[in-house]
């Protein structure tokens, strides 16, 4: 009985404990805005470029340049495709299902990358002259 009460302190004191440590970890990631979603940089005109608004430019920036590189290599794929396509394109119903298809994903990479484009524009940070 007492060394099963003992255990079930244990058990509690290291729940709380677990709990502690993660409300800290919470206050710090939103003291450094981690909690912010990607592409969130706050609105801090600084006047001059230091090393934490680098790194925090970097950190809110990178993620969306790979996207956008991904977008890109895949229209670049897809237009390739669907200019090996074009000249015979009207031979085959599925030649002709296969361009719309890349005629669908084509405007939807154009509507991610203008959407990434304005998302890098705005993460990007802003100095004072």
């Amino acid at each position: 009985q007492q060394q099963y009460q003992q255990e079930q302190m244990a058990r509690q004191q290291q729940q709380e404990h677990l709990q502690q440590q993660k409300q800290q970890q919470h206050e710090q990631a939103q003291q450094f805005g981690a909690d912010q979603p990607v592409g969130f940089v706050p609105d801090r005109r600084v006047p001059f470029a230091t090393e934490s608004t680098i790194r925090m430019a970097e950190a809110a920036i990178m993620p969306l340049e790979k996207a956008l590189m991904e977008c890109n290599l895949e229209k670049t794929k897809l237009d390739s495709e669907y200019n090996r396509l074009a000249p015979k394109a009207s031979r085959t119903m599925r030649d002709r299902q296969r361009m719309s298809e890349i005629e669908r994903r084509l405007s939807d990479i154009d509507r991610e990358t203008t959407t990434l484009r304005s998302q890098i524009r705005k993460a990007a940070p802003t100095l004072e002259v």
